[in-house]
């Protein structure tokens, strides 16, 4: 904070910028926090509404997001009925995302006073200020957006990559305000923390052969080469990411040996996919609905959440040798749900999804 007195806001519209943004950010999450959604499903919801239908790449582009991440923000809204994905008319091989507006009442009625208000502040001006105020504020957004450009560009170019010989990766929190891990290529014996040093959106130490580290607006991607069928053995990440910040986690191409104690994190989603084997993962206590899914199969994989914490489970393809809390199963078929007390209707819960059946699976609660 500078020590410089600061002027009367009319003679400082910067700050009063700041001030509105300040404001804008907290009524967001308050209003995310009160529908059982996360700030970043809530801003999609906004620009759907307010641009109509948009691809996943066209969100991608809009939202700073990456596709992957879009993805899961897509499967949470459709799941809980705000949007549909179907084929774009104009081209039968992409996805687009539609807002289904019969379903926007309880948000719009959270925001009817605040609109209220806004209305009759702009009742009050005359219609040369409205002009004044409209043109400020327009070429403010420019310049925004002109500075986001600019840096994700040099954010691209100077991508975070590996430090001397790539075993030791530091990745700068650098104002960033949530967070996105993605393995895109595979993994294997991973241990994943919320211990990352102060000022550092993340630090990765790696044994074996380095993977290609990238970073930019807060999503780090981690891509390893292709090995052979023991080349995984001599590999292994240590990654300790900052507790500041909300997190999506996302592992792709399968993971072998993974271990994430993730209390401390703010943990908003967590997805593997490609497969799963002698996975132990820590959750949080979740902040609304938190996503975990698994796809391609699964054994050997535990989840443990906080006492009291709600949970939903859903098994598709069969399971074998499956806890959930104090329940035990032997052999199933078919699709399994198992859910904690109140479970499905917490403001607060985890929605645990293994797609492609699971062998020795616990998820319970200590």
């Amino acid at each position: 904070m500078s020590s410089v007195q600061r002027p009367p806001d009319e003679e400082h519209l910067p700050l009063c910028l700041r001030d509105l943004g300040e404001a804008v950010d907290l009524f967001q999450q308050v209003a995310a926090d009160r529908l059982g959604l996360n700030r970043t499903d809530l801003g999609v919801l906004s620009l759907l509404d307010a641009r109509g239908p948009l691809t996943p790449g066209q969100l991608a582009e809009a939202t700073g997001l990456t596709t992957g991440a879009v993805t899961g923000v897509a499967d949470r809204l459709e799941k809980a009925g705000y949007v549909r994905r179907e084929p774009d008319p104009d081209d039968r091989r992409r996805v687009i995302v539609t807002l289904l507006r019969d379903r926007l009442d309880r948000i719009l009625r959270l925001h009817e006073p605040l609109h209220q208000a806004l209305h009759a502040l702009d009742s009050r001006l005359a219609p040369a200020e409205k002009r004044l105020v409209a043109g400020y504020i327009k070429e403010a957004a420019a310049a925004f957006l002109s500075e986001s450009r600019r840096l994700r560009g040099a954010a691209a170019q100077a991508a975070a990559g590996p430090a001397g010989d790539g075993r030791e990766v530091t990745v700068a929190l650098d104002g960033a305000t949530r967070g996105w891990l993605e393995f895109s290529a595979g993994a294997a014996r991973v241990q994943l923390r919320a211990n990352a040093p102060a000022g550092s959106l993340l630090a990765a130490r790696f044994d074996g052969k380095p993977p290609k580290v990238t970073a930019r607006d807060g999503h780090v991607t981690i891509a390893y080469a292709r090995f052979g069928a023991f080349g995984w053995g001599k590999q292994g990440a240590q990654v300790s990411l900052s507790a500041a910040v909300p997190w999506e986690l996302e592992l792709r191409g399968g993971v072998a040996k993974l271990d994430a104690d993730l209390r401390g994190l703010d943990l908003r989603s967590l997805e593997i996919r490609g497969g799963a084997h002698a996975v132990a993962v820590t959750l949080p206590p979740p902040t609304g609905v938190v996503l975990v899914r698994l796809t391609g199969g699964a054994s050997d994989v535990s989840f443990r959440r906080p006492p009291g914490t709600a949970a939903r489970l859903r098994v598709a393809g069969g399971a074998a040798s499956l806890v959930f809390d104090s329940q035990r199963l032997g052999a199933v078929g078919g699709t399994v749900v198992l859910e904690s007390p109140g479970g499905a209707e917490a403001a607060d819960r985890y929605e645990i999804e293994l797609l492609g059946g699971a062998a020795g699976l616990e998820v319970t609660a200590r």
